[in-house]
């Protein structure tokens, strides 16, 4: 398939600071980008069909509500063993069932 009809993509342990063009896969449902170097949520905004998300063991500090926002299908979300303080912004997945975020700084989970 072309990276417009993927529907799942692993690029796990790896040694990735971006993911630039992940954009390209649209039709993504499930993203594991676990143990690289990614810092930021960023990139998220374009893959509006994601089901799973799996971003654990990065180093993350910040969630951001506008990075989210257009994620209304994420139903599963693993960001464990990063260093984010708040969940506060996840309030946007509406669909939202199951969270992983042990081993974070988590300092508000309003």
């Amino acid at each position: 398939p072309t990276a417009a009809e993927c529907v799942y993509l692993d690029v796990s342990v790896n040694s990735l600071k971006s993911l630039l063009g992940v954009q390209l896969f649209h039709s993504l449902r499930s993203l594991n980008a676990s143990a690289n170097l990614l810092t930021d949520t960023s990139y998220l905004h374009h893959l509006s069909n994601l089901v799973s998300l799996d971003i654990s063991k990065n180093s993350i500090e910040l969630i951001s509500s506008d990075d989210f926002t257009s994620l209304q299908s994420l139903t599963y979300l693993n960001v464990s063993f990063n260093r984010i303080q708040s969940l506060r912004e996840l309030v946007v997945c509406a669909k939202l069932g199951t969270l992983e975020a042990s081993a974070n700084n988590l300092k508000v989970i309003d």
